[in-house]
């Protein structure tokens, strides 16, 4: 094809088709139940090696929020007096060009409704306190700007921000730390299943939804009426009833 010999690749479509073939199907990835939530985040709390991990993953599990919007979280976007998170930006890393080194950028969230604020549970705020107090401990911060944005919360011993790739490290080698602990020690012991850091999603939203039919049955008639199809408008008008649950199971 460089030479233009020949106009497309033939091998393109060759993976596609040998894994139809060979009824080749990828695993579904399914949310962390709440007990696997708890058992992971009470993990981080009692092991040295790992507890400064909790506040990432702790915001992560009760916000909802995307790796590229956490780890693109400043100290500015977050307003600890009212509780609430504000998404304004994303942090994505990308391909410069062939044979170019790959770079960190700040970009739009993903569709309009990408820019929204998060209500902070208390375990939430509670998080966001620890990692302060950390930093203010050991003396790491952020200490570095992209695209003139600067003080990014979550940053790693480098006072970089933290890469994705460096999360799913991370949640691997705890995952396989917890496991092992729990087979020695327990007989039947609940196991934590390999996940990404894009499945830290999946939980919150699934128990969000899960309650969504309960928020219905508590409205009266004039309220459903009023939003017959806005759920978002449904959310921020109940915003404490749905959060509830969550923050209960965790």
């Amino acid at each position: 094809m460089d030479d233009n010999c020949i106009r497309s690749n033939p091998t393109d479509k060759m993976l596609k088709e040998l894994k139809q073939a060979h009824d080749f199907e990828i695993k579904e990835r399914k949310a962390l139940t709440a007990d696997e939530q708890r058992l992971f985040l009470d993990f981080l709390k009692r092991k040295p090696q790992y507890n400064h991990w909790y506040p990432l993953f702790a915001v992560m599990f009760g916000s909802g929020m995307r790796i590229g919007e956490v780890s693109g979280l400043r100290w500015c976007d977050i307003d600890l007096e009212e509780g609430v998170i504000d998404i304004n930006h994303t942090l994505v890393y990308y391909s410069t060009g062939k044979g170019k080194k790959c770079k960190f950028a700040i970009n739009t969230p993903k569709t309009k409704k990408g820019y929204r604020k998060i209500p902070m549970m208390d375990f939430v705020k509670e998080a966001f306190l620890l990692e302060k107090a950390n930093q203010d401990e050991t003396g790491v911060n952020c200490q570095i700007t992209i695209d003139c944005y600067t003080d990014f919360i979550f940053v790693n011993r480098f006072g970089s921000v933290q890469h994705y790739g460096t999360v799913n490290k991370a949640i691997r080698r705890i995952v396989r730390d917890y496991n092992d602990e729990a087979l020695l020690k327990e007989e039947n012991p609940v196991l934590i299943p390999n996940f990404s850091c894009h499945n830290l999603r999946h939980p919150y939203v699934k128990l969000k939804l899960k309650n969504l039919f309960s928020l219905y049955c508590r409205l009266n008639c004039a309220e459903i009426l009023h939003f017959p199809y806005n759920l978002n408008s449904l959310i921020r008008v109940n915003i404490h009833f749905i959060y509830e649950p969550v923050s209960q199971a965790l």
